[in-house]
């Protein structure tokens, strides 16, 4: 089994660096899939029955729960098509629109100073059928002066069988995660995982409501694992 502290030590570290208090007053407009609630896609007994591959779904989660705090357009403060807040330090400046078929959003953030801290741009169909965000942070500005700018980008779609498609690329400029996972009925489902620069396959995951079975491509031979859920 690989050694998953560093892995969750460089998600806490952005986590902590980005994050930022949610204005908890009523939205008039946010992306279906600012996050992904776990508990919503894997059954409950995966958590104790396989922890640790349980925690690489919720990496994902968490990559994906970054920008989400900032997705919030309260109606209280701004109009529904633009407007301006404030969450924790930043200054949000928001944009939103339709077409009849698709709806747009942005999201700047910017610091006391003035800088452009991070910024979200994406669409999503009116539907609800797919959607897409990009998410981009800029840690020069965010403590690390010798750093470059953190990306995300997400796409999804839903499928034919009750559930989700989801694509996820995070490029922390020396290295980068990239995460493809698949959603269905009755808690099932699947997740690849690859790690690195240049990428390169590192787990995949298939579960059920009974059990599942991930694969460690980092050992020599591959490492699987296979568990039924108590």
């Amino acid at each position: 089994m690989k050694n998953l502290l560093i892995r969750f030590s460089l998600l806490c570290l952005v986590l902590a660096t980005v994050s930022c208090s949610k204005d908890d007053s009523k939205s008039s407009f946010t992306p279906k899939m600012a996050s992904i609630d776990v508990s919503k896609i894997a059954p409950a007994a995966m958590e104790t029955s396989n922890p640790e591959a349980y925690s690489l779904l919720t990496q994902m989660s968490g990559f994906m729960a970054m920008p989400s705090a900032y997705m919030h357009n309260p109606n209280s403060k701004t109009g529904t098509t633009s407007g301006t807040w404030t969450s924790g330090d930043y200054t949000i400046t928001y944009t939103y629109g339709d077409d009849g078929t698709q709806y747009t959003f942005s999201y700047i953030g910017t610091n006391p100073q003035g800088q452009e801290c991070f910024n979200i741009s994406g669409w999503e169909n009116m539907d609800g059928s797919a959607g897409s965000w990009d998410y981009s942070i800029n840690t020069s500005v965010l403590g690390n002066p010798d750093g470059g700018n953190y990306n995300v980008s997400f796409d999804w779609n839903t499928n034919d069988q009750g559930g989700y498609h989801f694509d996820m690329s995070f490029d922390m400029g020396d290295f980068g995660y990239h995460y493809v996972m698949n959603t269905f009925e009755n808690y099932a489902g699947n997740i690849s995982i690859s790690y690195g620069n240049p990428l390169v396959p590192t787990d995949y995951i298939e579960w059920t409501a009974t059990g599942g079975t991930w694969t460690d491509f980092t050992t020599d031979p591959d490492t699987v694992t296979e568990w039924v859920n108590n």
